[in-house]
């Protein structure tokens, strides 16, 4: 039973951060000065947009690259 709990109330928690919650913050944002604004704008982005993870390879080893471009021409759009 207090699993139904925990997850009614994260459900509420979600539906309050996209709905009331993100409204509110969005008026925040709207009376800030420049300068807090940039500040705190970056941090929440990445909330929404996260960040994409990086991956390094190995700059030293030759990597055979293979690129397939596939054009299908269906039946309507033959040039004959």
């Amino acid at each position: 039973m207090a699993k139904k709990k925990v997850k009614s109330e994260w459900n509420k928690l979600i539906k309050a951060v996209r709905g009331d919650h993100s409204k509110r913050f969005n008026e925040v944002l709207e009376t800030l000065p420049d300068d807090e604004f940039m500040v705190h704008f970056p941090k929440i982005l990445e909330y929404v947009i996260p960040k994409l993870q990086r991956v390094e390879t190995d700059k030293g080893k030759e990597q055979d690259t293979e690129i397939k471009i596939i054009h299908v021409i269906g039946k309507n759009d033959s040039k004959d």
